[in-house]
């Protein structure tokens, strides 16, 4: 059974999406906070180090030198992830997955950006 939005209560928009929350009064007469998260719409994060990508992070400002893991290409996802310092980014796919048949991509330069995509099979670089 499905929710039915009644009537919109309370909107918060913010810098970050998962602070993006809709308060709804459900039919049965409650009511329910659904946030960005809740609902796998993706988000902007600013990462300063290691870190390991969510299904639901599209955009990553990195900030330093440390490596990023990358999700399961078999479960199908894309994030773009931008080097936003003078540090040096080392992308890594989760467990035995490959970039482009690569162990990893070094993002070294201020400002280098990938786009990557899992398309459910392998992981790919979108030019």
């Amino acid at each position: 059974m499905g929710l039915k939005i009644s009537q919109l209560t309370e909107f918060t928009e913010t810098m970050e999406p998962d602070d993006y929350t809709v308060m709804v009064d459900t039919s049965a007469g409650q009511t329910k906070k659904i946030s960005a998260t809740n609902l796998g719409i993706p988000s902007i994060v600013s990462v300063t180090a290691t870190y390991t990508v969510a299904g639901n992070n599209l955009v990553i400002w990195a900030s330093g030198t440390f490596t990023i893991t990358l999700g399961p290409a078999t479960s199908k996802w894309q994030t773009r992830i931008c080097n936003k310092s003078t540090g040096i980014i080392t992308v890594v796919p989760a467990g035995a997955d490959t970039i482009e048949g690569n162990a990893s991509i070094k993002l070294t330069g201020q400002y280098d950006t990938v786009t990557l995509i899992g398309d459910g099979v392998a992981t790919h670089v979108q030019f």
